[in-house]
C-alpha cells in the first residue's frame, strides 16, 4: 500500500506506519522547505 498524498509532517507518516503504509509520495512538504535533505531526515529518521 502506498499513501500518495496528505503527508505534510513527521507525525503524518508515524500515523501511516501504524497503518502498515510503508511507501509514501512526499512533494510539497520538501518543496517548501528551506533544507528538503534535512526535512527529509525529520520526516524518516
Amino acid at each position: 500500500m502506498i499513501t500518495e498524498s496528505g503527508i505534510h509532517s513527521p507525525d503524518d507518516v508515524s500515523a501511516m506506519r501504524k497503518n502498515n503504509v510503508h511507501a509514501f509520495l512526499v512533494g510539497e512538504a520538501f518543496m517548501r522547505a528551506e533544507d528538503p535533505g534535512e526535512e527529509l531526515r525529520a520526516f524518516f529518521c
